[in-house]
């Protein structure tokens, strides 16, 4: 308990300095620059790629003991999306896409 409640106490200092740090106009801007209907395509388009994504791995793994579904498999491709960003490009996504796919499952070895 001590550990969480440490853990929330860094990430809420954590964001008190970026909020204080942080140019808020610039930010403001930005924001007010951004095509709202490009921003929408492609967020449309990132949600359609992973529906496809979601549906190959779910053709691979139907009939093994890994069967997953297609909205838990589409939610473990945003999660694999969001870790691409610190972990290597080539490995990262699918460690840990095979991670959360085949998590305390029988049959590791098929995915």
């Amino acid at each position: 308990m001590i550990k969480f409640i440490f853990r929330i106490f860094i990430s809420g200092l954590i964001i008190c300095y970026l909020a204080i740090t942080v140019d808020w106009p610039i930010i403001y801007n930005s924001f007010q620059k951004i095509d709202a209907l490009y921003y929408l395509l492609s967020t449309g388009l990132a949600v359609f790629a992973s529906l496809f994504l979601a549906l190959k791995y779910h053709l691979f793994i139907k009939d093994t003991p890994l069967a997953v579904s297609i909205s838990k498999l589409i939610k473990i491709n945003f999660i694999s999306r969001f870790y691409a960003l610190f972990l290597p490009s080539a490995l990262g996504p699918e460690a840990v896409r095979w991670y959360k796919i085949t998590k305390n499952k029988q049959g590791r070895s098929f995915f």
